[in-house]
């Protein structure tokens, strides 16, 4: 069997300069002479860094994913907690595409690992805010379907279904850049991993929808 023991060696050493940068980063937000005209800049700063731990982090999961060592750290969380925050994550890197929340299963839970589909999620979310035409949001929606949770992200971008599903698979990846950045060519594998689908779709006048559907937590299931 390959070893593969470097994908971790790497993750450390990658990671080990980025712990010291975040921690001046906080220290200096949080310090109590800081210029005024000096705090956007260390706030830049510090979504840079935080921008490269997530691309990190979505890189050695394709090594792991690549090599079938992917796995999650599941437990039940909130989804419109879950939600919100990778709305946020996604509208800080798209100053000027608006995202529209329509979050329509109010208390449900679902067995996630969070930090994975806040990433997956808010990846998904700029990658359709990149094929948009200009001045036009992306709506990003949860409604039930039986005993999953159905997250459809949608914008009015003309896309070619088969190539944007393609890209949002590991093995299917290509040069194309329907869904950019490394965390979309996971979307598969982890939406899989939790027990769930992806389907994409795109019609005229509709623009193009990215669905997953994710199972409710045990406990929930049935709960309306």
């Amino acid at each position: 069997m390959e070893d593969v023991s470097w994908i971790d060696d790497l993750a450390h050493e990658l990671r080990t300069p980025l712990t010291p940068m975040m921690l001046l980063v906080h220290l200096l937000e949080e310090h109590p002479d800081m210029p005024p005209s000096l705090i956007g800049h260390v706030r830049m700063l510090r979504e840079n860094i935080e921008g490269e731990s997530r691309l990190l982090d979505d890189l050695l999961d394709l090594c792991r994913c690549e090599q079938g060592r992917l796995r999650l750290d599941r437990a039940p969380l909130d989804l419109d907690a879950a939600m919100s925050d990778a709305i946020a994550l996604a509208s800080s890197e798209l100053e000027r595409t608006p995202v529209i929340p329509r979050l329509e299963v109010a208390g449900a839970r679902i067995d996630g690992d969070r930090p994975r589909l806040i990433r997956m999620i808010g990846g998904l979310i700029v990658a359709a805010g990149g094929r948009a035409p200009a001045d036009t949001p992306v709506t990003v929606a949860t409604t039930e379907e039986g005993g999953q949770v159905a997250i459809t992200i949608s914008d009015r971008s003309q896309t070619d279904a088969a190539a944007l599903a393609s890209a949002l698979n590991v093995a299917g990846w290509s040069s194309n850049r329907v869904a950019r950045g490394f965390g979309t060519r996971l979307t598969s594998a982890v939406v899989a991993l939790h027990g769930g689908s992806v389907s994409v779709a795109s019609t005229p006048g509709s623009g193009t929808q990215v669905t997953l559907l994710l199972p409710r937590h045990r406990g929930d299931a049935g709960q309306r």
